[in-house]
């Protein structure tokens, strides 16, 4: 059984030549398999995809022409569904990159098993909040920031609480852009909370 699947694409006339670099995908899908009977065969899902321009002009001239994948699957989908869940594998990477690299957990602090056990989950609730946080608090340009972006911009914001006239009154540093900013985000948090 062999099937070849145009990704969905708008079509539009042009006076333009159209090479590689035009950015047209195509995908077909066989079933591979091996001389030995003992290996059971395997769906694959060729792409070709031309290469993607480089600030480089000397890599660009290297990288003319397409690049091929396959990937190997078992997956029931059709195959521009089979290359949406492979190309979402990488947002777990970076969820993983951003647990270890944005709230400590890339190394143990200490010998002790139960000490790093407790680390670890404090560093978990912080992933978790600050993914909170990110969903609910912030602005929608913002939700792509890492940990350390917010870190600066949000995290390490000075501030005090003072107590004046039967009032908790919050002070902070940034002027009046950075007041707002801390008021909308309070403003979405308390929405959340009203609608739980």
């Amino acid at each position: 059984m062999i099937r070849e699947t145009i990704l969905p694409f708008k079509l539009e006339t042009t006076e333009q030549k159209i090479t590689s670099h035009a950015g047209l995908t195509l995908v077909a899908e066989f079933v591979h398999a091996f001389n030995d009977k003992s290996v059971e065969a395997f769906r694959c899902v060729a792409l070709r995809r031309p290469y993607q321009c480089s600030l480089d002009a000397a890599a660009e001239q290297e990288a003319e022409g397409e690049r091929y994948f396959a990937i190997a699957t078992d997956l029931d989908c059709d195959a521009p569904d089979v290359i949406r869940r492979y190309n979402a594998r990488g947002e777990a990477e970076v969820n993983i990159g951003e647990h270890k690299n944005g709230y400590g957990a890339a190394y143990a602090p200490c010998g002790e098993f139960e000490a790093n056990a407790v680390w670890f989950g404090l560093c978990g609730i912080a992933y978790n909040l600050g993914v909170f946080f990110k969903e609910f608090g912030v602005e929608r340009d913002w939700k792509s920031f890492h940990a350390v972006t917010l870190r600066w911009r949000i995290y390490n914001t000075a501030g005090k609480l003072v107590r004046h006239a039967g009032q908790v009154i919050l002070k902070i540093t940034g002027g009046a852009e950075k007041l707002q900013m801390f008021e909308r985000a309070r403003y979405r948090l308390y929405k959340f909370y009203a609608m739980a």
